[in-house]
């Protein structure tokens, strides 16, 4: 009998152990797919805070998480991709009011987010996402999806080695591929932001590009540029990861 007894609760002490555990994995199984609905540009976002989110470390964004955009600023995403080969997409949205703009990610799906502040303003065109204040009717705040480089020319960028000539001669002194070259590394960011500000405005860029790929001293070239696009245009630019050169070199790029 005592001997039944011990068994029992040794078998008890198992089962406990096991359940526990089970649940344990399954509570990390969830957390990973909650996390994996869209991830923050930490490096092109200045003026977000983050609230609700249920990712523990990282730029991963949760369901339900709240990004507040203070006036003027911009948040820059990313998709996670669930499966090998699905398309991403990268996104931008721009407060355009002069008072913090609330969005929550609503959905696990494209195209995740919806205004919290302008409970009227949830509906996407064409990728677009458009708020309006309701006592002017005054935009004030957007979002644009647009897809992401394919993986191949994500591959290309970080091995591809350039030489580009010249630290002050002008990019038309290069030859046709050197300028499509770089141009490709720009041109997604900048076709999201005329996406953004439904805009067809033509820009030149102006940057430096370090012995270790990086962009800095970046100007736009046109003085008659909206200032919004251009300021979005800077962002796009910054952080990309360059071919390497063998010296600091100045170019100049039109979009």
């Amino acid at each position: 009998m005592f001997f039944d007894i011990k068994k029992s609760i040794k078998l008890r002490c198992c089962f406990f152990k096991v359940f526990s555990l089970l649940l344990i994995l399954l509570s990390t199984r969830s957390l990973a797919g909650e996390c994996s609905v869209l991830r923050i540009q930490t490096h092109r976002t200045l003026g977000a805070t983050i609230t609700n989110n249920k990712c523990p470390v990282g730029t991963g964004l949760s369901l339900e998480s709240v990004i507040e955009l203070q006036a003027g600023t911009r948040v820059w995403l990313e998709s996670v991709e669930k499966r090998q080969n699905a398309e991403g997409f990268q996104i931008v949205c721009l407060n355009k009011s002069s008072s913090a703009q609330k969005l929550k990610i609503v959905s696990a799906d494209f195209p995740w987010l919806a205004s919290l502040n302008l409970q009227d303003c949830k509906t996407w065109l064409a990728n677009r996402l458009v708020c309006k204040q309701p006592q002017n009717q005054h935009e004030a705040l957007l979002c644009a999806i647009t897809p992401k480089p394919s993986p191949g020319f994500r591959a290309v960028q970080s091995k591809t080695s350039v030489t580009v000539r010249g630290f002050d001669k002008h990019l038309k002194a290069q030859s046709s591929y050197e300028q499509r070259t770089l141009a490709n590394f720009v041109a997604p960011g900048i076709n999201l932001c005329r996406k953004l500000l439904n805009t067809n405005q033509p820009i030149t860029l102006t940057w430096t590009i370090g012995v270790s790929g990086t962009a800095s001293n970046a100007s736009v070239v046109e003085s008659v540029v909206d200032k919004p696009f251009a300021a979005c245009a800077l962002d796009a630019l910054e952080h990309i990861d360059f071919p390497a050169v063998t010296h600091d070199t100045r170019v100049t790029v039109s979009f």
